[in-house]
């Protein structure tokens, strides 16, 4: 992902994104048009966009990618490095991988 799709989440958003992921955003891992760069760690400003409306700013939390199904993987907005899965389908409890 370039400065320029961070910069463009940001604003949609209105949230500071922590530097671990734009770190990792910036240095990314997988190719632009794999599986994982579309669903696991999603390098897409405008999907991204969109998986972050299971959200509210209440929540600080911040969908980084998805199985393309039922679980979206997000981080929180509170200083921990951690990945959370969260089941739509499942219950309100959220499971650290």
């Amino acid at each position: 992902m370039e400065p320029e799709g961070i910069k463009i989440i940001e604003e949609q958003l209105g949230i500071k994104l922590p530097e671990f992921y734009v770190s990792t955003m910036l240095n990314y891992l997988f190719s632009k048009d794999s599986w994982a760069a579309e669903f696991l760690l999603c390098n897409n400003p405008k999907r991204i966009i969109n998986l972050n409306g299971v959200f509210t700013k209440e929540d600080k939390s911040f969908s980084i990618g998805s199985d393309g199904e039922e679980h979206y993987y997000f981080i929180k907005l509170n200083g921990e490095e951690k990945v959370h899965i969260f089941d739509l389908e499942g219950s309100d409890e959220h499971m650290n991988i």
